[in-house]
């Protein structure tokens, strides 16, 4: 009786002691611990459907997100977004079959006076000055005053030129300048126009455009006065900038045909140099760790001599010299701070002195921590090694988010042109816009016109555009949480293997993703909604604050800001939950709220855990994605600027060489990120089934760990035979003496 109360003793102080070293004895109080349950294997296979009322929500969104886009699409005309309109709200290029104008073959917008247009506004549709389409823009300087044939008129589409012409072989030179006056005061015709060039189907001078060195007077009034280049510039002025950036695109353009290929070869290496980053991990990642520990230890060291070295040095000019360095810092203007040297190098050598002590006792009391999350990451690369097809498949839910992201687009695009025409009285006279309109056929005054000004915001569409944007957020996110959840049940499958690889399921992936839109579609749904409702607050505030740009009101534009970065922060807490949660609910099937409480109370056990390899991980992938596209831009650099030797001959010649790193250096970074993502994914799970795996076995051959020797070494812990199992404590007095 006394050996076996012995054996008990010895026994219940050898648990308490693998729990302390593992950091568990004071993590207990939170939510329940997991205890033992033979018939758990990994994922559970028997499960039933969760959140079913938010799936039959989420559906039912989908189909009113529908019955919207329906509304869009035929209602909307993206040809207004697209061609210029003329001042009476046709559309160049189009048959505009409501106002039975067919401008088919009339696809350039003209200018009648383009010293009107003061800035770059020329280019759309609100330039004080009649527009009209036409079928090509004028190749000459003509003058309406100096040539009689109407042949080289442009006047508005009801004028007749012919009659016109037959009217003014008539006229006494008197009685056509009078008629001409006539035109030109009531806006029918314009009174001149010089060489032009279309800019986005626009008629531009083609000074501006191209490079001509001349310039002809033409004449513009019935007074001999002549247009100047001047008079034209200073009409037009910023467009030139306009201009050139349209330049500039035409070459990026151009840049772009001539390189695609290279820029898909370049981003298939950016791919797979980051496939290999995540190959090595399992070797390189304690180095990488250790090294910048220690790299972190020197700088610490370095700026603490340094600043030490320096408070010395202007003590010794103190005691030299008798007298005081001193610089001072103003804030705002408002205040100011004077500080001697000397104070400053000794605060300074005290401050980096204090946060070295700190990291250093941090190293020291999280060592076991730090080697804890270094190998959760090396297993994750094992993990990943096993079962290849993870990494290709987030491509999927990559492209299931484009095609979603694309629709959102082209629904905004058909709203955004269902915005109300909106017409307004112009007068001729002073070049001034005055009150709305609505008949563009009518003279309200002597040289008073009503005329197309633009689109007008739809104050019930600005509502659908939200609405919209809802959608866009609920059904990216949820893409996301199915991408996530399926991830999560394929490496849970992997930890739960006792022997890996021999008892990982077949085809994880695949029954994981059965899983999730079996059973759980609601679940993922409720997740995605919670963080869709977030993301549209903060879309609302971020809209709000834009409309009070220019208004005079700091305190309300100042809490807006808060609250956005509230916003901002509680998004980011909401991905952090939704993430663990939708492993949980890979494993065990239970709804997303209890598993989001089961996720938190777990990582609450471990709070230290959870942020030491949160932090470990986060560095890792960030040195992983720096070194890829660091690496393929490296690459990219030396071939597009002919460095490299051997394949001078397929060199392509571009304006900016600059132009395909760019691509190929953001197309790697976004594929790195969806195969650092995996591996993220990958490390989470298998620290999750980790504590799980603590807290629910002890080693016995009844309850054995599932995690890998290595793990277990660093937890003090390991599976015991069936023969210590019978020697009962003989590990007793080794593990008291631990």
């Amino acid at each position: 009786h006394t050996h076996t109360h012995t054996q008990q003793r010895c026994f219940t102080v050898r648990i308490i002691s693998e729990n302390t070293m593992c950091g568990e004895d004071e993590n207990k109080k939170h939510d329940e611990v997991k205890t033992f349950d033979p018939s758990f294997k990994g994922p559970i296979q028997n499960r039933s459907c969760t959140d079913v009322i938010c799936c039959i929500f989420f559906v039912a969104f989908l189909c009113s997100w529908g019955v919207l886009s329906y509304f869009a699409f035929t209602t909307g005309n993206p040809e207004r977004l697209l061609y210029p309109t003329d001042s009476d709200g046709n559309i160049c290029g189009v048959n505009n079959a409501a106002s039975g104008v067919d401008l088919s073959n009339e696809p350039y917008l003209f200018f009648f006076d383009l010293t009107k247009c003061a800035s770059a506004s020329s280019l759309s549709t609100q330039c004080p000055t009649p527009q009209v389409c036409v079928t090509t823009c004028p190749g000459s300087y003509y003058s309406i005053y100096t040539e009689t044939n109407t042949t080289w008129w442009i006047c508005t589409y009801d004028f007749d030129l012919d009659t016109a012409q037959t009217e003014i072989d008539s006229m006494s030179y008197l009685e056509r300048t009078t008629y001409i006056t006539d035109l030109i005061d009531s806006e029918t015709c314009a009174s001149y126009y010089v060489e032009e060039e279309p800019v986005v189907d626009r008629c531009i001078p083609s000074i501006f455009v191209t490079a001509v060195n001349s310039f002809e007077s033409v004449v513009i009034d019935d007074s001999n006065d002549t247009l100047s280049l001047t008079d034209l510039i200073d009409g037009m002025g910023g467009l030139e900038y306009v201009l050139e950036a349209q330049e500039v695109a035409v070459k990026i353009f151009e840049d772009f045909t001539d390189s695609w290929k290279f820029m898909l070869i370049g981003s298939a290496i950016g791919a797979l140099f980051a496939f290999v980053f995540i190959f090595i991990m399992r070797w390189f990642a304690g180095i990488m760790i250790w090294a910048l520990i220690i790299a972190l230890f020197g700088l610490l060291g370095v700026g603490t001599y340094l600043s030490v070295d320096q408070y010395l040095t202007y003590v010794d000019l103190t005691t030299t010299t008798n007298s005081t360095s001193e610089f001072s810092y103003n804030f705002y203007s408002q205040f100011s701070v004077t500080v001697s040297m000397e104070n400053f190098w000794f605060g300074m050598s005290i401050a980096i002195g204090i946060v070295w002590g700190v990291f250093f006792l941090l190293t020291l009391c999280l060592c076991k921590r730090i080697r804890m999350a270094i190998e959760l990451i090396k297993e994750g690369s094992r993990a990943i090694g096993y079962m290849m097809f993870t990494l290709i498949f987030p491509l999927f839910p990559f492209i299931f988010q484009l095609i979603v992201f694309t629709f959102f687009v082209v629904v905004a695009v058909y709203l955004a042109s269902n915005d109300t025409v909106t017409y307004m009285e112009y007068n001729a006279t002073s070049a001034e816009w005055g009150s709305t309109c609505n008949d563009t056929s009518e003279v309200y005054s002597d040289n008073v016109t009503c005329m197309f000004y633009g689109y007008g915001v739809n104050e019930f569409l600005t509502y659908m555009q939200f609405y919209n944007l809802f959608g866009f957020y609920w059904l990216s996110n949820f893409v996301m949480a199915v991408g996530q959840c399926t991830l999560a049940g394929a490496f849970a499958s992997y930890f739960w293997a006792f022997t890996k690889p021999d008892d990982i399921v077949s085809f994880p992936i695949l029954k994981a993703l059965w899983r999730c839109f079996r059973y759980h579609m609601g679940s993922l749904a409720f997740g995605s909604l919670i963080l869709a409702i977030v993301q549209i607050i903060r879309a609302i505030l971020s809209y709000v604050e834009r409309q009070l740009k220019g208004k005079d009101n700091a305190v309300v534009k100042f809490l807006l800001k808060c609250l956005i970065c509230c916003f901002w922060c509680l998004e980011k807490i909401i991905k952090f939950i939704n993430k663990n949660a939708y492993i949980m609910i890979a494993i065990y099937g239970k709804n997303f709220c209890a598993s989001a409480k089961e996720a938190f109370f777990l990582m609450l056990r471990n709070i230290v855990r959870v942020a030491v390899l949160n932090g470990i991980t986060a560095f890792l992938l960030f040195i992983g994605k720096l070194v890829v596209v660091a690496a393929i831009a490296t690459l990219s650099y030396f071939f597009f600027t002919d460095q490299i030797s051997f394949v001078s001959e397929y060199v392509p010649t571009l304006n900016y060489y600059y132009v395909p790193m760019i691509f190929i250096c953001i197309a790697t970074y976004i594929v790195a990120s969806l195969f650092f993502d995996v591996y993220d994914m990958c490390v989470d799970v298998l620290f999750l089934c980790f504590l799980e795996d603590l807290e629910r076995h002890d080693g016995t051959p009844e309850k054995p760990y599932y995690m890998s020797k290595e793990l277990m070494k660093i937890c003090g812990v390991k599976n015991k035979s069936e023969v210590e199992k019978a020697r009962g404590g003989g590990g007793c007095l080794g593990c008291c003496c631990c």
